[in-house]
């Protein structure tokens, strides 16, 4: 039985394993690649009671069908859901529901939050909350 040829790095672990793949590595994707996007985001994490709370400034850096990437300067706990208020030029912010799928520090005190996009229900929290960030400039 003869082994395969595996490409292995200097300590014999094998580089493009997903298993062996540092966090926020460029090597290995953890998630589908998005498009380009750039927005002002402002986003508030749900607490038990699902109501949104104080909202927190970011930039989206990607967005996909299923997934949006963001730059923040507040960390995002795996597993929480986020509420997220996306600014356009001239328009009242539309509303996305996102489920915190990674997060990871970048540098200069931003990280990088990954977020499982779901579809937004019918709400009247986050209508109120999606309302006032229309009214904030």
């Amino acid at each position: 039985m003869s082994n395969a040829s595996v490409a292995r790095d200097d300590y014999g672990f094998d580089p493009v394993s997903p298993m062996n793949a540092r966090r926020g590595s460029s090597r290995v994707p953890l998630r589908p690649e998005g498009k380009p996007f750039e927005a002002e985001l402002e986003l508030g994490e749900l607490d038990g009671r699902e109501r949104p709370g104080e909202p927190w400034t970011a930039r989206a850096r990607t967005l996909s069908r299923s997934s949006l990437v963001l730059m923040s300067r507040r960390m995002c706990y795996p597993g929480r859901m986020v509420l997220v208020a996306v600014h356009r030029i001239d328009e009242k912010p539309v509303g996305l529901l996102g489920k915190v799928h990674g997060c990871d520090y970048e540098a200069d005190g931003l990280y990088r939050v990954e977020l499982d996009l779901l579809p937004l229900p019918v709400n009247a929290y986050f209508s109120k909350w999606l309302e006032a960030r229309g009214h904030h400039g």
